[in-house]
């Protein structure tokens, strides 16, 4: 047993011990390529008169997908927002890709009716189904787009008005022929909501200001996030199409390209903002889809990767980059494995070794996030503010996202792509007032209590294990402390804590949703009985 529990704590340091080398190796990358600000090198093929800044006529057509499902209280605003772009209406092609059961579709023919009186290029394509959820949407709007290029945005951003002319006509990025996609960065507009959110942008900001740059700067492989960014259409038809056997389409798609010899290309100074899920209920749906379609890839892509022509440092990066949700299952492994261990082995040699390596390596994520928040201008008693919740997140959502990690793992099926609910913040971007609709059927996205209440998300059964791990660390901790090994118990105490604030604040939005729907009820009763009267 003693042999058991040492050869699984070492095996999981070590694992960790890879990551954080990894995230550190990517925080001297990027400092080391900081000044780089070119997005591209221009090939040494193309002409003098090719790299001439083009004229309206001379661009290419262009045709923006926007993909929705259910997204009510989105949709004006993402409309509105694509039909201000500033590109020639004569090459710009705008398909609302809408799968959507309820009361979305009317409002988002309303819109687009709205935007094509105005004079935009704009379609609404319906589908009575969800044959392969995002990925199909995106392959059926292909069938009838009309652009060399593939603009790409979900329902909760609002693109800037310049983002494709600045991609195309500054940036010059595709003039290389090699490129096969471009992602920009994606900022928030509800950052400041509450704590989660700020969270959230402290562990996003890492990868778009750190990790992304370092990779595209030194020939790493990347990976397009699924909005925000543009497409050449050969491209997506040469590395075989959006397929849909993954629940992450994008990190599927831009490895496969990548892999075929296409290139990435991350562009830091073209933002594109949008809203992040506003609760842990809606965080933790999201995650377990980014954690199971991350899975999907692992058993999808690496073997691909290991037989591409990429170099061997190529080759380890991108493993360490798809598999980066493995991180989960080893928080997990920590939690259940670290309180058995320290009852049946009294090294205290190994013990103190094991604690300082995983003390160091927690060194490098955080550097990365502090740095990412320097580069915004943020303070550090702003990054010291959200810190512990960016922690507690992370651990708090790693049961669920460990059951998704071993879903994708061994399940031959793809999975159902959980659409991750926004409500649109009262925010302001350079394109449009977040919230504010544009035309005569702005009253119809009034987010009355009722609708509403009908996109809040019930308790996923993961809750249980939460649950179970809460007591699991309290208990262990009562037995740590008899057994006098109270330094050595203070982890149990933040797991504990974490798991038990995950566990509150899923209830108490279940709660605050009841108190809602019986209000609710009880207005339309009183409605009703006015009306009678």
């Amino acid at each position: 047993m003693t042999v058991f529990l040492v050869i699984i704590y070492t095996g999981i340091s070590l694992c960790f011990l890879s990551y954080g080398c990894h995230q550190c190796a990517l925080i001297y990358l990027f400092a080391r390529t900081r000044r780089d600000r070119t997005p591209l090198t221009l090939s040494e093929d193309r002409s003098d008169a090719e790299r001439q800044l083009r004229t309206d006529d001379a661009l290419p057509h262009v045709t923006v997908q926007i993909p929705i499902y259910n997204e009510r209280f989105t949709v004006h605003r993402i409309v509105h927002a694509v039909s201000a772009l500033d590109y020639p209406a004569d090459r710009l092609q705008i398909q609302i890709l809408d799968d959507s059961t309820d009361d979305t579709r009317t409002i988002a023919q309303q819109a687009v009716e709205h935007a094509r009186q105005a004079g935009t290029n704009i379609t609404l394509i319906h589908r009575d189904n969800r044959m392969g959820y995002k990925a199909g949407a995106l392959e059926a709007g292909l069938a009838s787009a009309t652009g060399e290029f593939i603009a790409i945005f979900d329902a909760d951003f609002v693109p800037p008005k310049h983002v494709i002319r600045r991609i195309i006509c500054d940036d010059r990025v595709f003039d290389d022929p090699r490129v096969g996609f471009v992602q920009t960065r994606w900022s928030y507009l509800n950052r400041n909501e509450n704590f989660i959110t700020r969270a959230q942008a402290l562990m996003m900001d890492m990868h778009f200001f750190i990790e992304q740059p370092a990779r595209n700067r030194n020939g790493l492989m990347i990976n397009f996030n699924g909005s925000g960014g543009m497409w050449r259409r050969e491209c997506i038809r040469n590395a075989g199409g959006w397929q849909h056997d993954t629940l992450t389409e994008d990190l599927d798609l831009s490895y496969r390209a990548e892999i075929k010899g296409w290139r990435g290309v991350y562009i830091p100074d073209i933002e594109a903002p949008n809203d992040l899920p506003s609760d842990v209920t809606a965080f933790k749906r999201q995650q377990r889809r980014w954690s199971r379609g991350s899975a999907q890839c692992v058993r999808k892509l690496i073997p691909r990767i290991i037989a591409s022509h990429l170099t061997h440092v190529q080759k380890l990066a991108a493993v360490l980059h798809v598999t980066g949700y493995f991180l989960h299952p080893l928080m997990l492994l920590t939690v259940i494995v670290w309180p058995p261990l320290l009852l049946h082995f009294d090294s205290l040699v190994y013990l103190i070794v094991v604690q300082t390596l995983l003390t160091v390596i927690g060194v490098g994520p955080i550097l990365g996030m502090y740095i990412a928040q320097r580069l915004q201008g943020r303070t550090t008693w702003q990054f010291l503010k959200d810190l512990p919740g960016a922690l507690a997140l992370g651990l708090g959502i790693s049961f669920a996202n460990s059951i998704a990690v071993a879903t994708g793992l061994f399940s031959g099926k793809s999975g159902e792509f959980e659409r991750t609910p926004k409500r649109g913040g009262n925010t302001t971007t350079d394109s449009t007032p977040a919230g504010h609709i544009s035309g005569p059927h702005q009253a119809e996205t009034k987010q009355s209590p009722t609708m509403v209440q009908s996109y809040k998300l019930p308790l996923h059964w993961t809750i249980l294990g939460e649950i179970g791990l809460a007591a699991y660390s309290f208990i262990t901790l009562a037995v740590l402390l008899d057994r006098g090994l109270r330094f050595w118990a203070l982890p149990m105490i933040s797991y504990g804590c974490v798991f038990t604030a995950v566990v509150i604040m899923q209830l108490s939005i279940l709660c605050r949703s009841a108190r809602q729907m019986v209000g609710n009820i009880d207005t339309g009763d009183l409605v009703l009985a006015s009306e009678r009267t």
